[in-house]
Order: structure tokens, then sequence, then C-alpha cells
């Protein structure tokens, strides 16, 4: 006789031939919502902060050296960076990981901790207990 159930399957494989594809489709924005734009944002902020690179900025290089900005505009796409005591390097700015501020940016950020201020207060008043002490004892 006949078999009813091979034309049904037939019928089903026709009516959506994008059906395969939807889940493609899915997973691919998924991955770019997850992934690819968060990368991208952060790489954003990553060029901004060194094309925003001040003389007097500590940088940590591609490489692990830790240097301090001497001139941020040593020519196309290049920064001056000290590494030691009179030994400064060109470097590609692109190759700078981290940025850090100079002397100045504690005091500009106002990130300076009053706890470690108030702990060296009372070490130099100790001190000065002592030193009297001492005093009297002579």
């Amino acid at each position: 006789m006949f078999n009813l159930s091979t034309p049904v399957l037939l019928a089903e494989a026709a009516a959506s031939p994008l059906g395969g594809l939807i889940p493609l489709i899915l997973m691919f924005a998924v991955f770019y919502f997850i992934v690819i734009l968060p990368q991208q944002r952060q790489d954003k902020q990553r060029r901004a902060r060194v094309d925003a690179v001040k003389k007097g900025d500590t940088v940590v290089l591609e490489g692990g050296i830790i240097g301090r900005v001497t001139n941020p505009d040593a020519g196309a796409g290049l920064a001056l960076v000290e590494i030691a005591e009179r030994t400064r390097v060109k470097v590609i700015k692109e190759k700078i990981v981290d940025i850090h501020g100079g002397a100045d940016a504690k005091k500009s950020d106002g990130k300076t901790d009053g706890k470690s201020d108030t702990k060296k207060s009372d070490a130099k008043s100790d001190d000065d207990k002592g030193k009297k002490a001492n005093a009297r004892a002579s």
C-alpha cells in the first residue's frame, strides 16, 4: 500500500528553507553582542588613553618596561620614554599598555588616603615623645 509518512516529511522540509539558517544568525548575533562589541569599546577607550598621555606620566610598555614620558609627541605615533636616569627610548604609542599619572595625579584626582596621613603623623608624634623622654632622662 501507500506510505503516508513520506509526503508529510517532504512537505515539512519544503515549508521552511531558512529554518536551519535562523539559529546560525541568532548565534552570530549573540556572539557579536557578548564578545565583539565590548572588545571594540575597550580598544577605543585604550586608544583614547594612549592619545591623552602627557609629560610626566608613568607608563608600562608591552615588554614590561616601566618608564616616565618625557616627550609625548616625539614623532608620528611615537613618544620619548625615560626608562632609567639619562636613558631615553622612542616608543610606538600603540605599545603602551598601562598609564599612571605623574606626581600631580594623586593631588588632582583626590585619591589620597587620609588614613596613611594620620599614621605618619602618629608615628612622628611617637618619635617626638621618645626624644623628649630621652632628653629629660639625660
